[in-house]
């Protein structure tokens, strides 16, 4: 399993319009319970980066409820 990522909003500077296409895929893995270090390795993204964005996923979705 693994650590603990604090969440770090990724720089658009820093992500990839090829990384960027992964996003749903991303939150869909995540979705069907699968931790952001297992995310990373299967789509070959940094984990700082799959877990920024399910923390935005999160937040989104506690907004809109």
């Amino acid at each position: 399993m693994g650590a603990l990522i604090r969440h770090r909003s990724p720089n658009a500077a820093d992500v990839s319009r090829q990384q960027l296409k992964r996003y749903r895929e991303v939150i869909t893995l995540w979705i069907h319970k699968r931790d952001t270090w297992e995310i990373s390795q299967e789509l070959n993204l940094p984990e700082s980066l799959v877990a920024g964005w399910v923390a935005n996923f999160r937040e989104l979705v506690r907004a809109r409820a």
